[in-house]
Formats: structure tokens, C-alpha cells, sequence
């Protein structure tokens, strides 16, 4: 097998993306939430799987495409009503009893408070068992950690 030489092109400079390009962006940092082959099939180019998969990677190999996904990303963070960790920051002074609108809530909702803040952290882990009898028990366990 022929060993591929390294491009001898030239970068060009960043140049304004297509509506397309605009679509697969929008598409990759939304609706495909980072599927490029979905991006690609959203935003309107064609082709099989293998194809479609291939454009991904040659469109985000491009720089301006990868400022264009950063920049919606920044966009959408700061749109974001809060961040994990200022929810975290939140449940944890609803918790301690630190917020104000937490001095007149019932121990049941500070409970509430600091299980949705442990959940958060991955801190239980669910478990289930399973047997059944096919000429000697056969068990199963299944662990699901929270937040992971």
C-alpha cells in the first residue's frame, strides 16, 4: 500500500461559510448534537453513510467551520438558563440554608435539594438483580451510576 504524501496546498485564508456549511453547524452543535454524518445529512448534502461521513470530516477539518461551531456553542451556553454548576451552587446553598428564599422552605424540599445536588455528582448507583432458573440460577447485576 502506497504510503500518502503530505498536501503540498496551501492554506487558504478563512473565507465566509456557505448557507449549506451554515446548516451543517447548526445542525452538528443542535439537532445531530455532535453526529457529523447526521449534520451533513440535515444540512442537505447526499450520499450514503460512508459519504455523508466523509464530508463531516473534510467540513470540520476546515477552521472556519470549527470558529462557526464555537462560537454557537458560547452562544448557546450563555443562553443557557444555568449551568450545571451553578445549579450545583444553588442546591447547595438551599441545602446549608445559605439562600434566602431557603429560610422559609420545609426540610423536605433541602432534602430534595441536596439529593438533585449528589444525583448531580454521581453519587448513587443503582442496582438491579436478575436470576433465573435455566438448570442453575444465573445472576445478573446491572450498576447504573447517576451523572454519568
Amino acid at each position: 500500500m502506497a504510503q500518502r504524501r503530505p498536501s503540498t496546498r496551501r492554506q487558504t485564508p478563512t473565507r465566509p461559510l456557505t448557507e449549506r456549511e451554515h446548516r451543517f453547524v447548526r445542525a452538528y452543535v443542535g439537532e445531530a448534537a455532535g453526529n457529523g454524518t447526521e449534520a451533513a445529512r440535515l444540512a442537505g448534502y447526499q450520499g450514503s453513510n460512508k459519504a455523508l461521513g466523509v464530508t463531516a470530516v473534510r467540513l470540520l477539518g476546515r477552521a472556519s467551520v470549527q470558529q462557526a461551531i464555537a462560537q454557537l456553542r458560547q452562544q448557546a451556553d450563555r443562553r443557557a438558563a444555568m449551568t450545571l454548576g451553578e445549579l450545583q451552587e444553588r442546591w447547595a446553598r438551599i441545602f446549608r440554608g445559605e439562600d434566602r428564599s431557603a429560610k422559609t422552605l420545609a426540610m423536605r424540599d433541602r432534602l430534595k435539594a441536596s439529593e438533585l445536588l449528589a444525583r448531580s455528582m454521581g453519587a448513587f448507583v443503582e442496582r438491579r438483580e436478575h436470576a433465573h432458573d435455566f438448570r442453575g440460577p444465573v445472576r445478573v447485576i446491572h450498576e447504573h451510576r447517576d451523572g454519568a
